[in-house]
């Protein structure tokens, strides 16, 4: 599935780079965790080709540049939400369950459909039609697993420190829309939900899972993860007795 994801998603292929989801890569980094629960999930590093350094992409930002920062805006919100695709929260959870319905993380993905014309939204062409039938079953999915698989977070289970502080930093400053500190540079995202991490609805929706995504917007944040994910590459084998302790819960479930 790993090997699947950086071809198909990064556009890694066996005949060098191609354009992926995000954009051609350039490099990428990543290892797949064994929780001490005995579930694995992948912490994954993707560095896209051509891209600026963040030190001029914030001075661009900073000379309120319109072009570059509606066209980085564009890009930024075409990769990642922060919030569910059909409607808020309560909403998506109160959605009606059709009737045939099949739980979306054991279902493989729909393909979308092979033609359709340039404008579909305006084209009124049985192709067009098909495709935003496609694209309404698509976002519906999407939310389905996230409301599933996601984290939804609710402060005060088990994360709040002596300080009051939840140390998931729950719940997450929510933003109506994409917006630019002039006085920083830093880019505040769109982001309507609070209680859910940032998520690439393409990656959701292929790998029918738990996901979260983001765009690391500073050199800090890129070490800060580096170091996050080779701590797992470097990280010692469970005591016997977690290993039991670990089997015992599995086959008691």
């Amino acid at each position: 599935l790993v090997l699947l994801f950086i071809k198909h998603i990064c556009g890694w292929t066996e005949d060098g780079p191609k354009r992926g989801l995000f954009g051609t890569p350039a490099a990428f980094y990543g290892t797949v965790e064994q929780q001490g629960r005995m579930t694995l999930h992948l912490h994954f590093l993707l560095w896209i080709a051509g891209q600026l350094p963040l030190h001029i992409v914030r001075e661009k930002l900073m000379s309120q540049d319109s072009d570059f920062t509606r066209e980085l805006t564009e890009y930024m919100e075409s990769c990642f939400v922060g919030e569910f695709m059909t409607g808020s929260k309560a909403e998506v959870s109160d959605h009606d369950i059709p009737e045939g319905y099949k739980d979306p993380t054991l279902t493989l993905p729909e393909a979308p459909p092979q033609a359709f014309c340039d404008e579909p939204e305006t084209c009124g062409c049985e192709n067009c039609v098909e495709v935003l039938s496609w694209w309404e079953r698509f976002k519906l999915t999407v939310d389905d697993i996230l409301i599933r698989s996601n984290k939804i977070h609710a402060t005060g289970k088990g994360c709040i420190n002596k300080d009051g502080v939840c140390t998931a930093r729950f719940p997450r400053e929510v933003f109506m829309q994409t917006t630019v500190d002039p006085k920083t540079g830093h880019l505040n995202m769109k982001k309507q939900e609070s209680s859910i991490n940032d998520v690439s609805p393409v990656v959701t929706a292929t790998n029918r899972c738990n996901t979260d995504a983001r765009c690391l917007l500073s050199g800090t944040s890129v070490k800060a993860v580096v170091g996050y994910v080779t701590d797992y590459i470097t990280k010692g084998w469970l005591k016997t007795h977690q290993v039991f302790s670990a089997l015992h819960d599995s086959f008691s479930r």
